[in-house]
């Protein structure tokens, strides 16, 4: 344990170090609400920074002397899509042929590994389209605050997590959602 720390500390002494965020796996809480949720199958479609967010925040964010980037081509808003896409698959509800497709514009990132909290945000925009024509449109964000470390080795890996967990979070926000479930099961 010492060696990785001793390891950890010289790494971060070194300067800014970029570090990729672990690819996108399903999560249980919003498998189940895809499976109680009665919702169609649908495909995912175009996932994209907006116009609006500066470019840099949808390729890494910085947790002290950290750039943390997605693995799906340095995009956090392909990394959304991704996100979307393995629970679909894992629920049985991702369907390349669906009329309905699931786009999404990420409108923001942050997150800090300050004292004594450390804060996370991540915002998009959802919108659910049927044979080409929008059906559902909607900004959603979620936030994640927590105890944050003095000692680096700690709080930004924790930070970390925090931030890779607002992904699943945002997701389940959507299909959660009752707008968006009367839209993808109405006809």
């Amino acid at each position: 344990m010492r060696t990785v720390l001793v390891a950890a500390l010289a790494v971060m002494a070194s300067g800014c170090v970029a570090v990729p965020m672990g690819a996108p796996k399903a999560s249980l809480p919003v498998l189940e609400e895809l499976r109680a949720g009665g919702l169609p199958s649908m495909q995912v479609g175009r996932f994209a920074p907006d116009p609006k967010l500066k470019p840099d925040k949808d390729r890494s964010v910085t947790i002290r002397s950290w750039a943390v980037s997605s693995p799906q081509g340095g995009s956090f808003a392909s990394h959304l899509g991704a996100t979307l896409t393995a629970n679909l698959r894992a629920a049985g509800k991702l369907d390349p042929h669906a009329a309905l497709v699931v786009e999404g514009l990420l409108t923001d990132t942050d997150v800090s590994s300050g004292l004594p909290d450390g804060h996370a945000r991540l915002a998009a925009t959802f919108k659910l389209v049927r044979d080409g024509q929008t059906v559902f449109e909607r900004p959603f964000q979620v936030e994640a605050t927590w105890s944050s470390t003095f000692i680096g080795v700690e709080a930004i890996p924790d930070a970390t997590n925090h931030f890779n967990q607002l992904f699943d979070q945002l997701v389940l926000k959507l299909v959660s959602d009752p707008d968006f479930k009367t839209a993808a099961k109405t006809p």
